[in-house]
């Protein structure tokens, strides 16, 4: 294989399972260069077929345990054994597995990281702890390294740095303007080398500003506003093929009523364009990227749209007694959802 031009080499990596991927990255240089180029990242989204994994959740009072597999008509498929918390944050990491970090609640105290890798059989291991108090982390995965946002109390928040065996290489101080965030979790996300950070600033007028984190200089840097300023815009928040979507949510207050939008906005590293729109106006429960689509649902998950080729298409979710508020992990992809 070594013989093969450097697409189509990247085109049959993309085909090793993902939680085979280190033991492959092994073989040799030049299939260890092809995993971590930009052409494997997009031959392998071509060719993964979107698996959503519903992960837990709170509906009421009452947590919910059991982890689902849909298939891409969001039937049920399978279950994994249940690890995971109400105030979790998972991702799928390449060569990893789903990896699913169970904050500080007030029962629990210690904050722990868990991951699975994807295989039948398989059972969760432990991968970390994380420090305490950790409320709500949210791993995000760039290179070889994994980036964790850590909230740690008065809102103080701070950014950690893990190695895929899940030990603590550095901590990273955030500018102070996003160092406070304000009820809503941050989103993260990884586009050509760099971390993206989508943060609340504002409580009344819900207003987000978008940060870049250069991990080759340690760089800060201010990025353009979402021009969509709307409540929920987290929650409608995205990486998908190496952009930033951000999608629907409710537009700001007049007379003291909101509005759902249906607008839908693209970042690519530097700028923000229009995105299609929705086919109606939404507030989103979460919105989750794998493969080629991206999948968002409503109203605890009795309606969901997956965007494709361009196009929105509508489903009907019959099983809401999944979760209500749920945790969604796409299977093949580094971006987790998150709703609360």
């Amino acid at each position: 294989m070594n013989t093969l031009p450097d697409d189509v080499l990247c085109r049959c990596l993309a085909r090793v399972p993902l939680a085979d991927r280190v033991p492959a990255e092994r073989v040799c240089k030049g299939w260890r260069t092809a995993f971590a180029s930009r052409a494997y990242t997009v031959a392998r989204r071509a060719c993964a077929e979107p698996a959503w994994l519903v992960m837990g959740g709170k509906s009421e009072s009452t947590e919910l345990s059991v982890n689902n597999v849909l298939d891409v008509s969001l039937r049920k498929v399978a279950e994994l054994a249940p690890r995971h918390s109400y105030c979790a944050g998972s991702a799928a990491i390449p060569g990893l597995g789903v990896l699913v970090l169970e904050g500080s609640a007030g029962n629990r105290p210690t904050a722990t990281a868990w991951v699975h890798d994807l295989q039948a059989g398989s059972t969760w291991r432990h991968w970390a702890d994380l420090p305490t108090p950790c409320y709500r982390p949210l791993p995000c995965a760039l290179g070889e390294s994994i980036y964790v946002n850590c909230i740690t109390g008065h809102n103080l928040s701070l950014l950690l740095r893990y190695d895929k065996q899940g030990n603590l290489l550095e901590t990273i101080q955030k500018p102070t303007a996003i160092r406070w965030p304000f009820v809503d979790a941050p989103v993260w996300c990884a586009i050509n080398g760099h971390l993206f950070v989508l943060t609340r600033i504002d409580d009344q007028d819900s207003i987000y500003r978008l940060d870049s984190y250069n991990p080759a200089t340690g760089e800060w840097r201010r990025m353009p506003d979402p021009p969509l300023q709307a409540y929920g815009l987290n929650t409608g928040a995205v990486e998908h093929a190496g952009k930033l979507y951000v999608i629907g949510g409710n537009a700001p207050r007049i007379a003291g009523v909101r509005e759902e939008i249906a607008d839908v906005r693209v970042f690519d590293g530097q700028e923000w364009s229009p995105g299609p729109p929705l086919p109606s106006p939404e507030l989103c429960n979460f919105a989750v990227s794998a493969g080629d689509s991206i999948l968002v649902g409503y109203h605890n998950f009795r309606r969901a749209y997956v965007l494709h080729d361009g196009t929105w298409h509508s489903h009907s979710c019959d099983e809401t007694e999944l979760i209500a508020f749920p945790y969604v992990t796409p299977i093949g992809s580094a971006v987790a959802g998150y709703s609360a």
